[in-house]
């Protein structure tokens, strides 16, 4: 596994040797991941490499076969690591007769918020959305886009440090991406905030991450600062009959690194 300039001492998510077994199957394999502070970090493999798995393991949903996790220096699944993290699952789903706007209260209290600011947090989160029409409406019911819109609203309620985003964009509508990669460039750039975001949108993530990450089959290929990575893979994409230019070096995306890396462990 190839790191490239990783800042250590601004280190917010670090794994060590974690490893999550399911009967024979190994969805995580001796997975050493580290996100800097502040950084938007994509995480990026295909299908069934093990991304919602370490995400579940880093929110504290499953615990790990062994290793360990720790987000700002406290175990994966406590209660003062949990009050560092939002999470938004990949496949959010919603109790039978529960409004959306009385879910967000609900929430915004667990994370502390009295009454009055939950109700308030709540009616901010349904209107960024677009979703205050619907906060009277049964969550249950809701169709797969608002139902991802609602769980991203609970991950945000109470302004997290850490993100934890799995395919956030999923049945979003193209206006609803925009605004929501928006606001996530303003809470991680302005606000100091971390976000570790899955997505098999290698473009969408172009325009918004800084750090990334490649899994492949449980185990990490690549990881670092994505402008280091360039220029890293610039070798690698580009013959030796190429003269190599800082123009061309930031033409590389992060579909080429990707195709790059997952060759490379093919060979």
């Amino acid at each position: 596994m190839i790191k490239i300039n990783i800042q250590r001492d601004e280190i917010i998510i670090k794994t060590e040797k974690l490893t999550k077994i399911y009967g024979s199957y190994c969805a995580v394999n001796n997975m050493e991941l580290i996100v800097t502070r502040g950084a938007i970090h994509a995480f990026i493999g295909p299908n069934g490499a093990g991304k919602s798995t370490t995400i579940k393991m880093l929110a504290g949903a499953i615990r790990p076969t062994k290793g360990s996790a720790c987000i700002g220096g406290k175990q994966a699944g406590s209660i003062a690591a949990g009050k560092l993290i939002g999470y938004a699952p990949e496949n959010p789903r919603f109790n039978k007769g529960v409004t959306a706007y009385r879910y967000l209260i609900y929430m915004s209290m667990l994370c502390g918020e009295g009454y009055c600011n939950a109700k308030r947090k709540a009616a901010e989160m349904l209107d960024f959305f677009g979703l205050t029409r619907y906060a009277p409406w049964d969550a249950f019911k809701f169709s797969a886009g608002m139902r991802k819109k609602l769980s991203i609203a609970q991950a945000l309620i109470h302004s997290p440090e850490v993100l934890l985003l799995d395919e956030p964009t999923a049945n979003l509508d193209p206006d609803s991406r925009i605004e929501l990669f928006g606001y996530l460039r303003d809470y991680a750039g302005k606000k100091g905030k971390t976000i570790l975001i899955s997505s098999h949108v290698l473009a969408e993530l172009e325009h918004i991450a800084d750090h990334m990450s490649i899994i492949n089959k449980g185990e990490l290929l690549l990881q670092g600062e994505i402008n280091e990575i360039r220029g890293y893979m610039s070798k690698k994409i580009y013959s030796e009959e190429i003269p190599l230019t800082s123009k061309s070096i930031t033409e590389i995306s992060l579909e080429d690194i990707y195709s790059t890396a997952m060759n490379e462990e093919k060979l």
